[in-house]
């Protein structure tokens, strides 16, 4: 298939290789077929999936890298970072999850991972300030969000953003009893 570029050979190996298990030859076929059709995000994502299964997630970085001409720039940048946080490239995961929080300021789950990237690296007033960020564009039911906004403000001693953070977790109605347990002790200075 690769000497004589046929597409019907490239099918055929797509459909032999997994039984052969032959993941280098299913990569190749896979990163074909992504060439004939960039914009095909399913593709995108089984290429870099064979990519980690062969243990090359920097490789799978560099051909998210060389989809981002081709392929809608916010899927593709999203991949990137998450990408690049499973593999432990941190700082450049912050980068691409910092530019989609510019490009998309409501966007909670954006908002999130940054978040969750800064406070593993000990930012707990970044990571509060990229959830603040974003807080226009959160609904009630968005739990997590809100969740993770109380807990930081709570490290943080910001009562008041705790206080709204707690009022949308229970607004949700979906409040768990963890959420209602650090609410009480929070709640307990305020008779």
């Amino acid at each position: 298939a690769q000497a004589t570029h046929d597409p019907e050979g490239w099918k055929n190996v797509m459909r032999l290789a997994p039984m052969l298990n032959d993941d280098n030859a299913y990569l190749a076929a896979l990163i074909q077929a992504s060439n004939a059709s960039p914009g095909d995000l399913k593709l995108v994502d089984s290429v870099v999936a064979a990519y980690e299964r062969l243990g090359r997630p920097d490789d799978a970085l560099a051909f998210l890298r060389g989809r981002q001409r081709n392929s809608p720039a916010e899927a593709i940048d999203a991949r990137l970072g998450q990408l690049a946080e499973r593999s432990g490239h941190d700082d450049e995961a912050l980068t691409y999850y910092r530019k989609l929080n510019q490009l998309y300021p409501s966007n909670t789950q954006y908002a999130l991972r940054t978040a969750s990237l800064l406070y593993r690296h000990g930012d707990y007033k970044g990571a509060l300030d990229a959830l603040l960020a974003a807080r226009r564009g959160a609904r009630n039911d968005d739990v997590l969000f809100w969740r993770n906004a109380a807990q930081l403000a709570h490290l943080l001693q910001r009562d008041d953003i705790a206080n709204d953070a707690y009022k949308h977790l229970l607004a949700s109605g979906q409040a768990a009893p963890e959420d209602l347990s650090a609410m009480t002790y929070f709640y307990d200075a305020y008779p």
